[in-house]
C-alpha cells in the first residue's frame, strides 16, 4: 500500500496556495526571518531507514508543517509510507506558545518473511509470507513551545517541543483474510532542533505518536528520527 505522488503534490499545492506573508511563529521551529522552509534528508526508526521531506510555512499568525516519510523495513516487502500535517495557532502574545492539531496517515503491506530455511547447498531461502495490508490514522492535539536564538548576523539556532494527546485508528488485514481494527487515545511527543546559516538550515526532529500500550503492528511503536538539510525562503 503506497501513497501516490499525485496525492502528495496536491497536499503541497493546497498549503502553498493558502500561504501569506505575516508575522513569524516559532512554535514548530519556523524562523522569524523567513516565510517558510523546505528540507529533505534521512528518516529512521527501529529496524527501518529511508528518506523524507518537510515543508513549513507561515499562514497569517499561525504556521503549518507538512511531512512525507518513506521507510524500508528490513523484513517488509513494501515500504512504510507516511504523510502528516500539523498546524499551530498562537495562544500567548508574550511566549511562542501555540495550540496544535494534526493528521497523520501511515500505510503499507505488512508482507514479511514467515519462515527462513536452507536449501541443499546451505543457502538461506524464504518459505512463505505472513500478514497483509496495514493502515493507521492519527490525530494529535496539544501545545507547542519553541524559540529561535540569533547567534550572529547570519547564524541562528532554534528548538521546539510539542506534547500532545493522540487519537489513533488502526486497520490490519492478515494473510488469511481476517481483518482487525482498533482505536484509542495515547500520549505523543515531538521535539526538534535546527541550526541555520543565512538561508541554509540543518533540522532534526524526534517524534513518538504511538500509544505504547497496544497496537496491531509493533513496527509503528517506536520513535521516529529525522535529520534533514534544507533552505529557508
Amino acid at each position: 500500500m503506497r501513497l501516490s505522488g499525485r496525492f502528495t503534490l496536491c497536499a503541497l499545492a493546497l498549503v502553498l496556495a493558502t500561504s501569506t506573508n505575516a508575522a513569524a511563529q516559532q512554535c514548530l521551529g519556523l524562523s522569524d526571518s523567513a516565510r517558510g522552509y523546505f528540507s529533505y534528508g534521512f528518516e529512521g526508526t527501529d529496524g527501518a531507514t529511508g528518506e523524507g521531506f518537510t515543508l513549513g510555512l507561515r499562514l497569517g499568525t499561525s504556521s503549518v508543517q507538512v511531512q512525507r516519510r518513506s521507510l524500508e523495513q528490513v523484513n517488509l516487502v513494501d515500504e512504510m509510507e507516511t504523510l502528516q500535517g500539523l498546524a499551530a495557532v498562537p495562544i500567548n502574545k508574550r511566549l511562542p506558545l501555540c495550540a496544535t492539531v494534526g493528521l497523520a496517515w501511515t500505510g503499507y503491506d505488512d508482507d514479511r518473511v514467515n519462515v527462513l530455511a536452507t536449501d541443499a547447498e546451505g543457502n538461506f531461502i524464504q518459505r512463505g509470507l505472513a500478514a497483509g495490508p496495514y493502515m493507521r490514522l492519527q490525530v494529535p492535539a496539544g501545545v507547542a513551545l519553541g524559540k529561535e536564538l540569533q547567534l550572529g548576523s547570519k547564524l541562528a539556532v532554534g528548538g521546539f517541543v510539542n506534547p500532545s494527546l493522540v487519537y489513533e485508528f488502526e486497520k490490519y488485514e492478515s494473510f488469511s483474510g481476517a481483518t482487525d481494527q482498533r482505536s484509542g487515545v495515547g500520549l505523543g511527543l515531538t521535539a526538534g532542533l535546527s541550526l541555520s546559516y543565512s538561508r541554509v538550515m540543518l533540522r532534526s526532529t524526534l517524534s513518538s505518536l504511538s500509544s505504547h500500550n497496544y497496537t496491531l503492528n509493533g513496527f509503528n511503536n517506536f520513535p521516529f528520527l529525522s535529520l534533514q538539510l534544507g533552505v529557508k525562503f
